[in-house]
């Protein structure tokens, strides 16, 4: 028996447009793929194509940026689920997870060479596997509340401009009532307690 597509929590238009901008401020400098990836949302919602196929075309976009593609679900039916992260072994590579209603896959996908300037910074093993938990914490913390989730990724996103205190100050307030994931963001980041 197949299983039954469901609506997430509900996504407000000024969470789809911060989204899309994150995504042209991503690729700011190799705006075909912006272009590639928002052909692809145009087509979906035109029902061109289905969600398999925007799957696939999202992931072949945004699979080198784990948190653009994280940050893509919540656009998504359930149970479609899409994660990313690099391969410790080859900082050009991707190991790409997608759960459908039919179970779950893994892709590893190479980052097209015109990409590599742009790609995040490539966190030590360790720490890359602390963002992953904290980043899933986070989200199970919020469970009720997508709109907190989405303003924390949408906060971590690399950003050069923006100092690391800066972008811990306002995860901070994004996450006010979770002194423990606050906490654990602080030791990650390498920053102080305030006094």
């Amino acid at each position: 028996m197949a299983q039954e597509l469901r609506a997430r929590p509900e996504v407000f238009h000024n969470d789809a447009v911060d989204f899309i901008k994150s995504v042209q401020y991503q690729f700011e400098e190799q705006p075909a793929y912006y272009d590639q990836f928002l052909e692809a949302l145009n087509e979906y919602n035109a029902k061109q194509i289905g969600v398999e196929t925007l799957i696939d075309r999202v992931t072949a976009a945004l699979h080198g940026y784990p948190h653009l593609l994280a940050g893509f679900n919540p656009f998504l039916p359930l149970p479609y689920e899409l994660q990313s992260s690099k391969d410790p072994e080859d900082p050009h590579v991707s190991i790409v997870s997608i759960t459908t209603p039919t179970g779950h896959e893994t892709r590893r996908m190479s980052l097209h060479p015109d990409l590599w300037s742009l790609a995040p910074r490539q966190l030590p093993q360790d720490e890359f596997k602390l963002m992953i938990e904290l980043i899933n914490d986070v989200k199970k913390h919020y469970v009720d509340d997508p709109t907190v989730y989405r303003a924390f990724l949408k906060a971590i996103e690399p950003d050069p401009d923006n100092p690391k205190d800066k972008v811990v100050t306002e995860i901070e307030e994004i996450i006010c009532d979770a002194p423990d994931l606050i906490g654990r963001l602080r030791k990650l980041m390498g920053t102080e307690s305030p006094p």
